[in-house]
């Protein structure tokens, strides 16, 4: 503006035929001997005159343009413009290279039919990552990873699988590995707090420990007592620096919880692993709940579903891409009670019971719902919670309205699993491995006894804290393992699964999953959870078949053979298959109003799995072998 106003003045001064011998501004001469000095004028009066043929006053804008502001920086307070009424502008960056000199061009384009904004991201983005817009002008960076999509079909008339997407050409019947899996590879154990606020991830390779936090507290064992760990003067901190983290005895490689602090030297924990002369260390991530619950965190993603010639094909991918076999749209998971989330949580754990009149976690030992809860009295759905912990064992025998009550009681926010969330995790599983069989990719995990019996068949929570956010199994053949009174309370369990940190997703004991009631072989699905109730469609949803007509699940008892063809979830249409064929997991199913669980249990052998679904049990169900798995 200072080199506008001086050339303005300048040409008054010709224009009014002003002598060249002083023009002054603030007491300075302007213009003395010929040569032009630089000088600042306030608030100058121009009356007359022209800049480059345009009148001062008009209102038209000058035809002419400055070419050059040699070595100055130009700053504006308000908008740039370039360009106007029947002229393109354009922004043109030239790069000095001495000899042949280039530049850099930014100009609209030629059809426009309409004016945009873009809205830059925040920072500077990651290496590997492309500038990506919303369709609204937003723009984002991404990794290129996340613009494709992958996925798997399936002929459910051979029984063949073929992957889609990124993955076109890889074998099915195995994971390719997170390096092709990049949602996937997203899902990870954290600790969030009752509001669902993370408090910190847990290390990627070991869930004992904190992401990034290695423990400060080590030592050596003086002492051998029994459940205890005894380090004279070691232990000097307040209580709450150790208790519900646990030991991690270096010299056999054994883990307990720590329960409590004696005093500096000692401290109690829930195993017997420390002898005199055994080296330790203190791990860094509280798993008790007093840092809150243990959960595994998914991210949002989209997905495809299309169903053509028999054959069933699901895709998978992080944005809402368009391509020529159709639009993605957001996982019906991701809309929680009318709302879009960018993350879902599912316990990492199976539903273990926190009693309001002791204010703890507490061991359940399978018994009748009447007795079941500490002091042989029942639970107190109004202020008992349910909880994602490590170290203690899953509740059962209370019906999924007590499920619902207490896991709702955590705080706002809160349920036990439900359908939306489980599809989620189902389609997940099914486009990591490309096979339904889900014993045979990962393990059978604890399914394998040959009788029930809760005290034997049931371990604390914990048991894949070694695998952190990997996926491991046990693998013991069907009926191998027998309740004959060897096993105490779960002790010498060693059966268990996980799914990229959800352990026990199936076997071990049957899960209550809210948001689904069926009818008459008829389901209904909300993902609203003040709506959900037992027994009822009021304020739910059909489920519907591509073509939009409302599905009704297969009638009868089986390994299930076909599935609906439908975008939500994965729903039974018949049975006829096989432990290892088609959909390889058991279906059950009853008349009238039927509420959900999943996964099977120890005694279910085969029939268990990922798949595996029981629309059997009358709403007022509990059983020893029926528990819930907490979600946010």
């Amino acid at each position: 503006m200072k080199k506008a106003l001086f050339i303005s003045a300048l040409i008054v001064c010709l224009t009014a035929g002003v002598a060249f011998g002083e023009l002054r501004g603030d007491g300075k001469s302007i213009i003395s001997g010929g040569v032009i000095k630089s000088a600042t004028i306030t608030s100058p009066d121009i009356d007359g005159g022209t800049i480059d043929g345009t009148t001062i006053g008009a209102n038209a804008a000058a035809a002419g343009s400055f070419t050059t502001l040699n070595s100055e920086d130009l700053t504006a307070s308000g908008n740039i413009q370039s360009g106007s009424d029947g002229t393109d502008g354009q922004i043109t960056i030239f790069s000095e290279q001495g000899g042949t000199d280039y530049s850099v061009v930014l100009q609209p384009h030629a059809s426009m039919t309409a004016t945009t904004t873009y809205n830059l991201p925040a920072d500077d983005g990651d290496e590997g990552q492309v500038l990506y817009t919303d369709g609204s002008g937003n723009l984002s960076w991404v990794h290129v990873d996340y613009l494709g999509y992958y996925g798997v079909s399936w002929n459910e008339s051979t029984d063949n699988y073929s992957r889609t997407g990124t993955l076109a050409g890889v074998a099915a019947g195995s994971s390719p590995g997170d390096n092709y899996l990049p949602i996937q590879a997203a899902m990870k154990r954290v600790v969030i707090n009752t509001s669902g606020v993370v408090q910190y991830y847990l290390d990627p390779d070991d869930s004992y420990n904190r992401d990034g936090v290695s423990p400060s507290v080590s030592g050596t064992d003086d002492a051998g007592a029994a459940s205890k760990l005894s380090d004279t003067g070691v232990f000097t901190a307040a209580e709450s620096a150790y208790k519900g983290r646990y030991v991690h005895n270096t010299t056999d490689d054994t883990y307990a919880l720590i329960t409590a602090k004696d005093d500096d030297d000692t401290l109690s924990i829930d195993a017997d692993i420390m002898d005199n002369g055994e080296t330790f260390e203190v791990c860094t991530a509280v798993l008790n709940g007093d840092d809150g619950q243990v959960m595994v965190e998914i991210p949002k993603f989209y997905y495809r579903y299309a169903y053509s010639s028999n054959t069933h094909t699901w895709d998978i991918a992080w944005l809402p891409i368009s391509t020529t076999g159709g639009e993605f749209v957001l996982h019906p998971a991701f809309v929680k009670n009318g709302q879009e989330v960018d993350y879902r949580y599912i316990g990492a754990f199976e539903g273990v019971g926190y009693d309001n009149g002791t204010s703890a976690y507490w061991q359940a030992s399978g018994a009748a719902a009447a007795t079941a809860w500490p002091g042989g009295t029942a639970i107190d759905t109004a202020n008992d919670k349910l909880g994602s912990v490590a170290g203690y064992t899953p509740i059962t025998y209370e019906t999924r309205a007590e499920f619902r009550a207490i896991a709702g009681n955590v705080g706002t926010g809160w349920r036990i699993a439900d359908e939306a969330l489980w599809s989620a995790v189902q389609l997940l599983y099914l486009v990591e491995y490309a096979d339904f069989y889900s014993q045979s990719m990962i393990g059978t995990g604890n399914t394998s006894y040959s009788a029930w019996n809760y005290g034997e068949c049931i371990a604390k929570n914990g048991m894949s804290l070694p695998d952190g956010n990997g996926t491991n199994a046990s693998n013991t053949a069907e009926d191998a393992i027998d309740t004959g009174g060897s096993y105490t309370n779960g002790d010498e369990v060693s059966e268990y699964m996980t799914y990229r940190g959800i352990e026990n997703l199936y076997g071990a004991t049957w899960e209550w999953v809210d948001g689904i009631n069926v009818n008459d072989d008829v389901p209904y699905i909300s993902n609203d959870d003040s709506h959900f109730a037992d027994d009822t469609s009021t304020d739910y949803w059909r489920v519907e078949d591509t073509g939009g007509s409302g599905i009704t699940l297969g009638g009868s008892d089986g390994y299930q053979q076909t599935l609906e063809q439908t975008r939500y979830g994965f729903l039974p249409a018949s049975v006829g298959g096989a432990s290892n064929t088609y959909v390889t997991d058991y279906y059950w199913q009853s008349s009238g109003w039927r509420v959900v669980a999943r996964g099977g249990y120890a005694y279910d052998g085969a029939r268990a799995g990922v798949f595996c679904v029981s629309a059997h049990y009358a709403s007022s169900k509990d059983s020893s072998h029926v528990g819930g798995r907490l979600a946010y």
